[in-house]
């Protein structure tokens, strides 16, 4: 892997979003090599797959306090999927990834990055997941 510098926070904190050429990346053990980093200090992280200085763009975020919580979610098939923690439905606070690709409940755009908040704990996929699919879900503040 490669190793880079990002500005200041706390590991283990779901404070840090990494974008590889505009893919959300995962510290998880789902999704491909390219798509996965790991924290190794409160400075740098260091990537699965080798970053090629030509080709590839990095952007970094740090949010702070911002984040209530920050859920992985993999291996599912289906239309539906159950986060392990409850939130306010309507509340534009909900952001959710589909192999890093920021979804929309708006129902606008690539049908296969729509979704709907059916429930506190719920969210139905317009197109449904398959085992290789990767979902983030980030509730903040």
């Amino acid at each position: 892997g490669t190793i880079i510098s990002v500005p200041s926070y706390t590991p283990g904190s779901d404070s840090l979003k990494v974008f590889r050429n505009g893919i959300l990346m995962t510290t998880s053990s789902t999704g491909s090599p390219i798509d996965r980093y790991a924290e190794s200090s409160t400075a740098s992280i260091n990537l699965e797959a080798a970053s090629d200085p030509l080709n590839d763009v990095f952007l970094v975020e740090v949010d702070g306090e911002e984040n209530i919580w920050r859920e992985e979610i993999g291996n599912v098939i289906g239309p539906t999927l159950t986060t392990s923690q409850s939130y306010s439905v309507g509340t534009d606070k909900l952001m959710v990834y589909r192999n890093g690709i920021l979804m929309n409940n708006a129902g606008l755009g690539n049908s296969e990055h729509q979704y709907t908040e059916t429930s506190t704990n719920t969210i139905g996929l317009v197109v449904a997941a398959n085992l290789n699919d990767r979902f983030t879900l980030i509730l903040k503040a």
